[in-house]
């Protein structure tokens, strides 16, 4: 900075010629301001504290998350609880129905139907006949 007209210092250190000193910023101490211009310094000074939003609520979140998720926790162990006892006391025997069709026959013995294939083939007309037979 350059001293202004009939000025020895330049902006930053024209405190110099007053008398008055420079202290600190007490809301940032990266910056300085003269002593006697701090009360106008702290109206105005960037680093002071915004005003929140009438909404805001300090810390009204804290703790809620893990009170929501040990309910959550709780509740899910009482369902997979409830679940194991229902199923303990079901009988699960399946039958199972494989159909048949004659162009299941034909496709079985083809050589270029693998294993996975012929899989696939038995449900696939096992669904298509059992589907048709229903509706």
């Amino acid at each position: 900075m350059e001293a202004g007209k009939d000025k020895l210092y330049c902006g930053e250190h024209g405190f110099m010629e007053k008398g008055s000193r420079r202290i600190v910023c007490p809301l940032d101490p990266k910056h300085t301001v003269c002593e006697d211009k701090l009360h106008t310094h702290m109206l105005k000074c960037n680093a002071k504290e915004k005003p929140k939003p009438v909404y805001y609520v300090e810390n009204i979140n804290a703790g809620l998350f893990l009170t929501l998720f040990m309910f959550i926790l709780l509740i899910s162990m009482l369902l997979l609880l409830f679940i194991l006892l229902l199923f303990t006391g079901l009988c699960l025997d399946v039958d199972e129905h494989v159909l048949s069709h004659s162009v299941l026959h034909q496709e079985l013995k083809n050589p270029k139907n693998g294993d996975s294939a012929h899989k696939h083939l038995r449900q696939q007309v096992s669904s298509q006949w059992a589907h048709s037979v229903m509706w």
